[in-house]
C-alpha cells in the first residue's frame, strides 16, 4: 500500500509523501529488526538488502545541487564514533521537523532515554560544520518549500521505479523498506545498479549504497 500524507499546501505534489507499507504493517518485515530480514528468502532463496545510506540528507543535499561525500555520512568533526547513533537520531529528528532540532523530541527520549547523554547543541554544530545546508532546513527554494512529506515523496519514486524496472527487465522480486531493497541474493549486484541509476537519474547525485549480505551458514 501507497499511503499519502497532505502536507502544508495540498496543491504541491512534493507535499504528498507516499511510502509504501506492507499489510499488515504491524506484522510485517518492514518492522523487523535488520537482521531477521535477512534471515527471510524469497522464492526459497536467501536475500540481500540494498540500503540508502542516508537517504533523506542524500535527497536534501541534492535539491541544493549537493553530493553527499564519501565516507560515514553519520561521522561529524570533533565527535567520536561513540556519537555515531545519536546523530543519526539527530538527523531523523531534524528532517521530521521543520528546521533543526534543539532539543531532542520527547517521544525519541522517552524510547532512547540515552540521548540525554548527548547535547543537542553540540550534535547541531558538527552537523552544520560538515553540512552547512542543513541550515537551510525548511527555508523556500525558488520552486517550492519542502518538508519531511517532499523527502519521502522524492525517496518513494525512486524505489518504485526501481521495483518496477528491476521486475521488467530484470524479473527480479523486490520487497520495499522505505529506504532500502530487499532481492534475491543472486541479484544483489543487479539491484545495486538498477537502484544507483535510477537515483542518479531523478536526483542528479550519486547515493551511498550498501549491499547487506546474510550470514554465512
Amino acid at each position: 500500500m501507497r499511503i499519502f500524507h497532505n502536507g502544508d499546501d495540498p496543491r504541491f505534489f512534493w507535499n504528498m509523501g507516499g511510502r509504501l507499507y506492507s499489510q499488515h504493517f504491524s506484522e510485517s518485515y518492514q518492522v523487523m529488526s535488520a537482521e531477521k530480514r535477512l534471515e527471510m528468502t524469497i522464492n526459497g532463496e536467501p536475500v540481500a538488502e540494498i540500503d540508502i545510506r542516508a537517504s533523506y540528507l542524500t535527497i536534501f543535499l541534492s535539491l541544493r545541487g549537493i553530493q553527499l561525500p564519501e565516507g560515514d555520512p553519520y561521522e561529524l568533526p570533533g565527535l567520536g564514533t561513540e556519537h555515531r547513533s545519536a546523530v543519526k537520531a539527530w538527523m531523523v529528528a531534524t528532517f521530521g521537523n521543520s528546521k533543526p532540532i534543539v532539543r531532542w523530541p520527547p517521544r525519541m527520549s522517552q524510547k532512547s532515554p540515552e540521548l540525554k547523554k548527548y547535547r543537542v547543541s553540540t550534535i547541531t554544530k558538527a552537523a552544520l560544520t560538515k553540512y552547512p545546508a542543513l541550515e537551510t532546513w525548511g527555508q523556500p527554494l525558488s520552486h517550492g518549500t519542502y518538508g519531511w512529506a517532499g523527502l519521502m515523496w522524492f525517496e518513494s519514486n525512486v524505489m518504485i521505479s526501481t521495483m518496477l524496472e528491476l521486475k521488467r527487465e530484470h524479473q527480479v522480486p523486490s520487497l520495499s523498506v522505505h529506504d532500502s531493497l530487499i532481492v534475491p541474493v543472486s541479484a544483489a549486484e543487479t539491484a545495486h545498479k538498477v537502484l544507483e541509476e535510477n537515483f542518479r537519474s531523478q536526483r542528479e547525485v550519486r547515493p551511498l549504497l550498501k549491499i547487506n549480505l546474510p550470514p554465512l551458514p
